[in-house]
């Protein structure tokens, strides 16, 4: 059988591979967000995904994986916190684009800095 080194050993590198996960999807958002403004100003087109379930973020937490590994009780505090907040990023972003293809820029700029941002902070401060 395995030995209690190799169990805890095991449990640490669960915890670093995830980690390492919950900063990338950080990352991610950061650099969504970044091209979202971009889009506002007219710098480019955004091409991000505007379905919270889509992005990289929401498949793994709308993941039945996911969801089968809630007895670890950090995991399902954070599951619990973030749905909303994520939620909330990808539905102010769809305003932003639908104001901006409308041609109402300044309804972009105002739903990016009143709703968007603060969700972003939201967000990303659920995974720090």
């Amino acid at each position: 059988g395995t030995s209690r080194l190799e169990s805890l050993a095991s449990i640490s590198r669960d915890c670093k591979e995830r980690e390492m996960f919950i900063t990338q999807r950080h990352v991610d958002h950061l650099q969504w967000v970044h091209a979202l403004d971009l889009y506002v100003i007219g710098a480019s087109e955004f091409e991000g995904q505007l379905d919270p379930e889509q992005c990289r973020f929401g498949k793994w937490l709308y993941s039945r994986e996911t969801h089968d590994n809630e007895r670890d009780s950090e995991l399902k505090r954070l599951l619990a916190n973030i749905e909303s907040p994520h939620r909330n990023l990808h539905v102010s972003a769809a305003r932003v684009v639908q104001f901006q293809k409308s041609g109402d820029a300044l309804a972009a700029r105002r739903q990016f800095l009143d709703a968007t941002l603060p969700a972003l902070r939201q967000t990303t401060d659920l995974l720090q």
